[in-house]
């Protein structure tokens, strides 16, 4: 017990602007060197909140990746376990790091602040739909104007007026331009003016003109995440320095999830670093914000089945690093071929093939609060 006390109190952190996760990430990169994959157990001590524990982990692991270190969900060349505890007025972070037959442990301090509890789950919500067109062309995205709607296929762009006349083709796609065997589209609104993004081509015009440009080549799409771009022949996108999706949502401020290519719903910290993981998602994700429970959800499709057969979305929360489900899925009966949050950010467009008569429905999908 004495030799092991000696060993902490040599290795205590003077603390910096940094905080002790910083600190505690310089001395475990000292330890293992940099360029090293890592893994990471993160627990606490009684009196410790699960928030804390949760921000602290979150801290840790984007200092780390600061400093060169990759923090992976199994293996690693190294193994970091990070023990919160504390007392009214102090919080000690202690860490051990093992590799090998190498230990080190180091320990770092702050001050302890109230904590506010995290919020759970919110209680029943319902998804409603409300089909907005529906046409043989496949649909890539909708977008909602006071005068009507702006419809994106894989033929051009079309304004639907609200009063019943009949829909104007703004844009006709260029003959040179092939749509892939998985198209993807996304319309970006401003005032009167749109943005149509394409795999290889991007079209820009105004909704009272017929005078649409179209370039084409590969560029940025407006995503929750930012402006990336689609991996070049393909329907997933490329971020630089993070992982590539399908799709992302924002989660919170600096928190996204995201689609992954290998089936695993991937969240993400501000510097595009994997912090947590699950199954059981589609590849289509949407945010939406709302006045109930938490107020922002993530809606989610099914994984993938029998191409013909019946989808679902799903409402989620993501508390603690986890998917926690909220309300019961609002089912389609047939794929899901696209799905973006809508301009208000409260809602999002669907789009669902039929099976039966090959057409496809844009469906406009919002939250109803249960209480």
């Amino acid at each position: 017990m004495t030799r092991l006390l000696a060993l902490v109190m040599v290795l205590v952190i003077p603390q910096s602007g940094g905080g002790p996760a910083a600190e505690l990430a310089r001395k475990i990169v000292e330890a293992v060197g940099p360029l090293e994959e890592l893994a990471l157990q993160t627990r606490g001590l009684e009196g410790v909140a699960a928030a804390e524990i949760e921000d602290a982990e979150r801290d840790l692991r984007r200092e780390l990746a600061r400093r060169g270190a990759r923090v992976v969900e199994g293996g690693g060349s190294a193994r970091v376990t990070l023990t919160l505890s504390g007392t009214a007025g102090l919080e000690v972070w202690v860490a051990e790091v093992a590799r090998g037959a190498s230990r080190t442990v180091a320990l770092a301090s702050r001050p302890r602040t109230a904590v506010p509890p995290r919020a759970e789950a919110a209680g029943p919500i319902a998804l409603e739909k409300r089909l907005l067109v529906e046409e043989q062309e496949p649909i890539l995205d909708v977008a909602l104007l006071d005068r009507g709607l702006l419809v994106l296929d894989t033929g051009g762009v079309s304004l639907v007026p609200r009063e019943g006349d009949a829909p104007r083709r703004l844009a006709q796609l260029p003959a040179s331009w092939v749509p892939p065997r998985d198209p993807r589209g996304r319309l970006a609104v401003a005032g009167g003016s749109f943005r149509a993004y394409l795999p290889g081509l991007t079209c820009a015009g105004e909704v009272d003109s017929l005078g649409v440009r179209c370039q084409e080549g590969e560029s940025s799409w407006p995503l929750d995440i930012g402006s990336v771009p689609l991996a070049p022949g393909r329907n997933h996108f490329a971020p630089g320095g993070g992982p590539t999706f399908f799709s992302v949502a924002a989660v919170g401020t600096g928190a996204w999830v995201a689609a992954g290519l290998d089936g695993r719903a991937l969240l993400l910290d501000i510097d595009l670093q994997v912090t947590g993981a699950w199954s059981g998602w589609g590849s289509d994700l949407a945010a939406i914000e709302t006045g109930c429970g938490g107020g922002r959800y993530v809606l989610a499709t099914r994984p993938a089945t029998a191409a013909g057969e019946s989808d679902a979305l799903q409402a989620f929360e993501v508390v603690r690093r986890q998917a926690v489900g909220a309300g019961a899925p609002l089912e389609f009966p047939g794929p899901v071929t696209a799905l973006w949050t809508d301009g208000a950010r409260n809602g999002a467009v669907a789009v669902v093939r039929n099976p039966k008569s090959g057409s496809y429905a844009a469906l406009h999908v919002s939250v109803r609060c249960d209480r």
